[in-house]
């Protein structure tokens, strides 16, 4: 005959049983209910991630764009040496001449000293040790402006493709043809007086180094 005790550990072991069938039948859904779960995740996060490095390359191109759209300034002296002929005379002056970003406008300050009876300024298309046409003007008048103790500003403002003069026959047609003389370096401002109608001081307009000058200012930062 079985004790009363083996036969109360084999009641124990009926009754256990079960409990651990029902928990793992229980517990197996939710384990695949878990996986599924974070397989159906996998695309999100992926996709979460491509995005993530799309929105590094947008703005690292943006970065780009900023950087290859930097404004073009000229800053250049006038003298009479510059003239052709040479010019012999005490006046001399400033000429700062900037193009906006989408090369549409043209802003520029004209400076001159020590100067008597000046009638015109303008921009000339011409390489440097020759003599070329009128394209945009700055300044003109039939009262001349004097600046003969020190210097003054002769004229300032912007200038548009409304302003351009075209000259078909040195290949300036258009804005653009304009455009591409001036950062070709094939330009220059000229001053007439009523003494040198063809020009007293005049200097070629020769780009600044932008990228040179941002690099330093950013060592400097």
């Amino acid at each position: 005959m079985r004790s009363n005790a083996h036969c109360k550990a084999l009641n124990f072991e009926g009754i256990r049983s079960p409990r651990r069938f029902f928990g793992l039948k229980i517990l197996l859904p939710l384990l695949l209910l878990a996986t599924l779960g974070m397989l159906a995740a996998l695309p999100h996060l992926a996709n979460a991630d491509d995005n993530g490095q799309n929105e590094g390359a947008h703005h690292q191109t943006g970065q780009e764009t900023n950087h290859e759209g930097l404004t073009i300034r000229f800053h250049i002296r006038l003298t009479g040496d510059q003239q052709v002929p040479a010019v012999n005379t005490t006046a001399f002056g400033f000429a700062e001449v900037q193009l906006s970003e989408d090369n549409n406008t043209l802003s520029f300050e004209v400076v001159v000293c020590n100067i008597a009876n000046v009638i015109a300024s303008h921009i000339h298309v011409g390489a440097a040790g020759t003599n070329g046409l009128v394209v945009l003007p700055f300044f003109g008048s039939s009262t001349p402006f004097n600046s003969t103790r020190g210097c003054d500003t002769l004229a300032e403002g912007t200038r548009t493709s409304a302003n351009l003069v075209a000259r078909p026959e040195i290949g300036i047609n258009t804005w653009t043809d304009f455009i591409n003389a001036l950062i070709a370096g094939n330009s220059y401002v000229n001053v007439h007086t009523t003494a040198h109608t063809g020009g007293e001081i005049r200097g070629q307009l020769v780009r600044e180094q932008d990228d040179q000058n941002d690099q330093a200012e950013q060592s400097e930062d």
